[in-house]
Formats: C-alpha cells, sequence, structure tokens
C-alpha cells in the first residue's frame, strides 16, 4: 500500500509539472485570506485594532485579494453585538464590557470601500481557551457557566477540564446545537456579511483516544431509537450529529438570506493520515458537500509538497477527488510558517500546484504573516484583479444589470457612471464584449462611477459594465458607445 501510494504521487506530481509553470488565469479565482481575531485584537488598542484592519484590508486589495474571512467568535464571545454571548475580553478589560467600537461591523464597512467580501468566521463548538479558570460572570452570561452540562465528556462521563486546550460544547447535544444556530442566525439578520465560516465544526482533538463526548445527554441519544433509528454505531452516530447541524444552520441560513455563502474550515486531510477530518474528530466534509448542504470549503493543508507522513500533494488529491459534487474547494497556504518551516519558494510552489491542478482558488493562514510576502504575490501571480467563484446554484438570488448606466466627458476625462444597487455585490468594467477573458476586466470596483482620461483607449471600441450580485454571479452587460466620446490622444 506504501508503495502503491509513492508511486501515486510520484505521478501526480509528474503529471502536474507538465503544465505550463504559469497557466492563463481566469476570471475567477477566490484568493481568501483568514484574519484571526488575535491578530487584529490582542494587546492592542481599539484605535490600533482599527489600523491593523483597514491597513490589511487596503494591502489585500491592492495585492490582488478578494475574500477576508474575519474572526468575529472566539470560544464562547463575541466580537459583535451579540444577544446570546458576551463581548471578548480581548477587547477591554472585562468579557462582556462593550468595547466602544464594534470589529464585525467595521471590518465590513472597511471591505465594502475596496470590494472585498467579507465573511464572519466563528468558532463552531469551543467555549472557553486553556485557562486555569473558567470566565467570570457577564451580561449575557458565558453558555459555559449557564451550562456546564454542555461540555464534551471523556469515555468514563468526566467533562473536559480547563486546561484541556479549548472547552468545547458536545455537539451531540440538541440545546448546544440550537445555541450555536442562533448565534450564527444573529449574525446573519443584523450583519450584512457575505459569508458565514464555520471553524472548529467537529469534535475535538484525542476524541477517539479519549472517548470524547460521551455526555450522558450524548450516551442516552445514541442508545435510543428516536434519535438512532438506523442503529449506527458510535462513530459514525457522531458524524451524524456534526451533518445534523450543517444541514439545519444552512437550510436556516439560506431562508433568511439567500445569498449567504457557507463555507467551512475543515481538516487537510479527509483520511487516511495519523491527523484527519473523517477518523480523528468525526468530521466528514465529503458529504457536506454531496448533500449540498455546504457552498464551499477551505481545507486547512498546512503541510509541505513532499512531507514524509502527510504530504501537500497526498491532500491535494483528496480534495481533487471531490469536484465532481460541484462545489468549490480552496486548499489552505499555510504563510504562518515562513520563516519556520517555510520559505517564499514553498507558498509559489503551493499555489503554481493548485493553479496546475485546476482549484478555483486558494486561501491564507494567516492575515498577517501573508502581509510580509504580499509585494512578491502580487508581481508574481496575481498582476490582474479577479473575480471570487460564483455560488452558482443559488437560483433564488436573481442576475442584475446596471441601472441608469451613463458616459459624459467633464474636464478632460470620460465619466461612467450608474445608479447603484444594494443587491450588487460589486460592478466590473471590460474593454471589450469578450468578457470572459480576464485581460478585457479594466476595473472591478464596489461604487458607482469610474473615471478614465480621454487618451485612455481599450482594447474594443466599447465599454462593457456588468453588475455581480451578493452569490457572486454575473448578470448581462451594458454597453457605453465609446465612438460618441473624441478621444484624444
Amino acid at each position: 500500500m506504501k508503495t502503491y501510494l509513492r508511486l501515486s504521487l510520484i505521478l501526480f506530481l509528474l503529471l502536474s509539472s507538465t503544465a505550463c509553470r504559469q497557466p492563463l488565469l481566469s476570471k475567477y479565482e477566490t484568493r481568501a485570506v483568514w484574519m484571526s481575531r488575535f491578530e487584529y485584537a490582542q494587546d492592542k488598542t481599539s484605535e490600533e485594532s482599527q489600523t491593523y484592519i483597514r491597513e490589511a484590508f487596503r494591502r489585500f486589495h491592492e495585492a490582488g485579494m478578494n475574500v477576508i474571512i474575519f474572526q468575529v467568535r472566539g470560544n464562547g464571545d463575541a466580537f459583535y453585538q451579540s444577544q446570546y454571548e458576551p463581548w471578548s475580553d480581548m477587547l477591554s478589560d472585562h468579557i462582556g464590557k462593550y468595547p466602544g467600537w464594534d470589529p464585525l461591523q467595521f471590518a465590513i464597512d472597511e471591505a465594502r470601500q475596496y470590494g472585498l467580501e467579507l465573511h464572519a468566521w466563528i468558532n463552531t463548538f469551543p467555549a472557553w481557551r486553556a485557562q486555569d479558570s473558567l470566565p467570570p460572570a457577564s451580561e449575557p452570561l458565558h453558555p459555559i457557566l449557564a451550562h456546564p452540562e454542555w461540555l464534551v465528556c471523556d469515555s468514563l462521563g468526566n467533562p473536559m477540564k480547563p486546561t484541556a486546550g479549548y472547552l468545547t460544547l458536545s455537539p451531540g447535544i440538541p440545546e448546544v446545537q440550537e445555541h450555536v444556530q442562533n448565534v450564527v442566525l444573529d449574525i446573519v439578520a443584523n450583519y450584512d456579511v457575505d459569508g458565514i465560516h464555520f471553524d472548529y465544526i467537529r469534535y475535538p482533538e484525542s476524541s477517539v483516544e479519549k472517548g470524547y463526548s460521551h455526555d450522558s445527554v450524548s450516551v442516552q441519544r445514541f442508545r435510543s431509537i428516536e434519535d438512532n433509528p438506523f442503529q449506527l454505531g458510535w462513530e459514525e452516530w457522531q458524524r451524524e450529529q456534526i451533518h445534523h447541524f450543517v444541514s439545519s444552520v444552512y437550510n436556516r441560513i439560506t431562508a433568511l438570506k439567500p445569498w449567504i455563502k457557507v463555507s467551512a474550515a475543515v481538516i487537510g486531510h479527509h483520511h487516511g493520515v495519523a491527523w484527519d477530518g473523517y477518523q480523528a474528530v468525526y468530521q466528514d466534509a465529503r458529504r457536506w458537500l454531496a448533500t449540498g448542504k455546504m457552498d464551499m470549503l477551505f481545507p486547512m493543508t498546512y503541510t509541505p509538497i513532499g512531507h514524509p507522513t502527510a504530504p501537500y500533494e497526498l491532500a491535494i488529491q483528496q480534495w481533487q477527488s471531490m469536484t465532481h459534487l460541484d462545489r468549490p474547494i480552496f486548499p489552505g497556504i499555510a504563510t504562518y510558517k515562513l520563516g519556520r518551516q517555510y520559505t517564499p519558494r514553498e507558498v509559489y510552489r503551493q499555489i503554481e500546484l493548485l493553479r496546475r491542478q485546476g482549484f478555483p482558488g486558494m486561501v491564507f493562514f494567516s492575515a498577517q504573516s501573508l502581509l510580509g510576502v504580499l509585494d512578491q504575490l502580487e508581481k508574481k501571480y496575481y498582476p490582474k484583479a479577479a473575480l471570487p467563484v460564483p455560488m452558482s446554484w443559488k437560483k433564488d438570488v436573481p442576475l442584475l444589470q446596471p441601472l441608469q448606466a451613463q458616459m459624459e466627458e467633464q474636464s478632460g476625462a470620460v465619466m461612467l457612471s450608474w445608479q447603484i444597487q444594494p443587491e450588487v455585490n460589486k460592478y466590473v468594467i471590460y474593454t471589450s464584449a469578450d468578457i470572459d477573458d480576464p485581460d478585457h476586466i479594466l476595473v472591478i470596483l464596489p461604487g458607482n462611477q469610474h473615471s478614465l482620461r480621454l487618451s485612455e483607449k481599450g482594447s474594443g471600441d466599447d465599454y462593457h459594465i456588468t453588475a455581480i450580485n451578493r452569490a457572486g454571479m454575473e448578470g448581462p452587460a451594458v454597453v457605453f458607445k465609446r465612438q460618441k466620446i473624441a478621444l484624444k490622444k
């Protein structure tokens, strides 16, 4: 088996290397960045946090990134105004205290200026982080204090201790699932986010070894005909609990706002290695895609090409085998390892491999580490802007067309303008009727006007403008007739 695996990987790399080193880019390529709460909030004043977010978003936009995955829930706390969980103590001197600003709303406003998608990132089942004590009282009360019986338990029924990494709520308890879904729907209802992104949507580390989660509710439900009608085995029943959460929250999100993009960060290897999603933490991401209950996946593929036990290329093979499920997969690139296990060349190799293998994008962890290599990436890999991959299966989100488009000469320039539409995510201006060619993109912008010097010429006779709806789908073009303007040299 090991010999077969090695030969398979060698063949995979050989086939990859026969492709051109820099394939032509599609106009669709999701270029996402994970920005964690530790990066923008820890050990910073509110002013420093806001400056960090503002400058980082500006640089990401300039370098061709188009999606920001912004963390707003770490462990039962909130980086936004929540009716279910307290403000994080990373934002002030006390948990539950209003910090004087709203990080999620601030990030949304900054992202809108640059046409960046903003996806709210939540840690799904973690409830508290490795500390020697539980959180103090707050308003609202932290869920781990309000419901200590919700904690994951080991095979003997003992709940996790505060020194065990993340204290985790048990996915097998229906009240836990309802609470987390309420948290998510609170964000969806009250914030104009483009997506909801789930992390830690699984059982905790060491689940197999420690028997997580033998809490009394899960055990009782597992043994009952009502809650385990097909008499699934223990591990399969726990995968079913995660899948039930995924299905339920997806349906509720899309019922409220059909355009919201639902995604998840998943373990880098689906199966077959010592640390994988399927066996180690009961995470069957393939099933989420197959049942249409996840719009896209962001696998945390954080090992280098050629790693001796869990090579990057093996993970890529696994995720590539799921492309027939018609949901995009954007593998991760671990820029946080730069200066330690990774050189910039490793990052470049992984980008090249993903493009050669036809992946429609990638995601970087983390934002802070990515900032250090943005200049090189912009020049070498992202010289042109790209659109995030559209979610064409979201049929309840109508295609749109720019309204009241006008072109007029103003003080030696051509001003293109149109009516702003709240249902539109961004607009694209092309220099040709061939809008499928990324080389014809003049500009991608969130606003409703664009100015050109009269001496500026595109590759065609007209300008074409399209509207991208909230699901990323492009509507029919409106044509600006350039022959009406006397272009000057």
